[in-house]
């Protein structure tokens, strides 16, 4: 717990850089609006998660080592959304189902295999996409800047 923590507060300080600050007390003094602020800020955001993506060697898997981790995540995902769909049928959990509940989902997801975890990166670039262009409400829509945020984090 203490390494996430550590790694968490490293990712903060690696994001927040000195240009992102200074352009954020700017747009803070002047009240620029939200929605102008998320114009400006945003590529700002991209740029600096494009770099930290960029420090990591990326991993190339077969064909064939692709299929099997897609099947297990997929086996994964069915496992998560039926749990989802078990939590809103129980109306009032008791403290040991909802101890059993986050032991399962920790499980879960401490035993994502690093192929796993790639495919649900491509997969969820895709999905961020889809979701951006076609689903999201039109206040989101109208920042195109979001597609590629969401893309860097996810190669984050």
């Amino acid at each position: 717990m203490k390494k996430f923590f550590h790694s968490l507060v490293d990712f903060a300080a690696s994001l927040a850089n000195e240009e992102i600050i200074l352009e954020s007390v700017r747009l803070e003094r002047e009240k620029i609006p939200w929605e102008q602020r998320m114009k400006i800020l945003a590529p700002l955001y991209t740029k600096q998660l494009e770099k930290i993506a960029a420090r990591k060697p990326t991993k190339k898997i077969s064909d064939s080592a692709y299929h099997k981790a897609e099947v297990n995540l997929v086996k994964k995902v069915k496992q998560l959304r039926s749990m989802y769909q078990m939590s809103q049928i129980v109306r009032q959990p008791t403290k040991q189902q909802v101890l059993g509940a986050i032991k399962k989902l920790i499980n879960i997801f401490k035993n994502f295999s690093a192929d796993e975890i790639l495919v649900a990166k491509e997969k969820g670039k895709s999905l961020a996409v889809e979701y951006l262009t076609n689903y999201a409400p039109a206040e989101f829509r109208q920042y195109p800047e979001l597609k590629t945020l969401a893309n860097s984090f996810i190669n984050f």
